[in-house]
């Protein structure tokens, strides 16, 4: 497939099918263990995507995508972010238009339908709730120290978000009881994407910048990040996910293909997007 139609985001729902957002907003759904990709969405129109979760919420399986656009008035620029929730066969179930954001971070907690997004301009995390009839987030924290805010994972368990910074390397904490943010990891490239094992109490970075991914013991006395991958078939991950099986994958634009590794870093699975 052509360039435009490489990944940029990648999530895993418990069934273990995995779904692949591309640059140009196309939709597509995996079947790991045949292989079988399925495009369910071609476009998302005249907006830009950033961002997408898989989620299995008490009413299904649904995908939830952040998305932008800019209008050019007489005195500044206007950014609209959008946030749509679609059923597995692309269908859109509910839109969110959202004025003066951009949300580049995405974080789904599914057993409570809430949703964390991230703003990358304003370095503010806000909620919605899937069960709400309210169309506009609510503030949550500021998290202070961030240049250009980035993905999220959420620790659901530990009422925590971690965060990425793209801009200049690093990860956050973000206390969702406390609602306060402390740095976790610094000095890596462009953490472009983050998804966490509860079992391990791991979090892994796709550094896009470093074509690495980046495993963290986020409970340990020492919170270092460690290098877990750096094949030579990476060009550009800029999705990670893990599957029930608790398998990690990955999206990968420059290489315009997703990943499985195994255990220690290996690549073990390659799929062509």
């Amino acid at each position: 497939m052509g360039r435009k139609q490489a990944p940029i985001a990648l999530s895993a729902l418990p069934s273990g099918v995995l779904v692949i957002l591309g640059t140009n907003g196309q939709l597509s759904v995996l079947q790991p263990e045949t292989g079988a990709l399925a495009l369910i969405k071609k476009t998302l129109g005249y907006f830009t995507p950033v961002d997408m979760q898989a989620a299995h919420l008490p009413d299904g399986d649904s995908i939830f995508a952040t998305m932008y656009t800019t209008l050019s008035g007489s005195q500044a620029v206007q950014r609209r972010a959008l946030l749509v929730r679609y059923s597995l066969t692309g269908q859109e179930v509910r839109t969110w238009l959202i004025q003066g954001h951009l949300f580049t971070g995405l974080a789904v907690d599914a057993a409570s339908g809430v949703i964390y997004l991230g703003d990358a301009v304003t370095g503010e995390v806000s909620r919605l709730n899937v069960k709400s009839k309210e169309t506009s987030p609510e503030f949550v924290a500021q998290v202070y120290g961030v240049s250009r805010l980035g993905p999220l994972a959420l620790d659901t368990e530990g009422r925590r978000l971690f965060v990425g910074d793209v801009g200049i390397g690093r990860i956050y904490v973000l206390d969702l009881t406390r609602r306060r943010s402390f740095l976790l990891a610094s000095s890596l490239g462009e953490p472009a994407a983050l998804a966490y094992d509860p079992s391990e109490h791991r979090l892994y970075a796709a550094d896009a910048a470093r074509h690495c991914i980046w495993q963290i013991s986020v409970d340990s006395a020492r919170r270092t990040a460690l290098a877990f991958s750096s094949p030579p078939e990476f060009r550009e991950p800029r999705g990670v996910a893990i599957d029930a099986q608790h398998n990690l994958w990955v999206a990968d634009y420059g290489a315009r293909s997703v990943f499985k590794l195994s255990a220690t870093g290996q690549v073990t699975q390659k799929i062509q997007h």
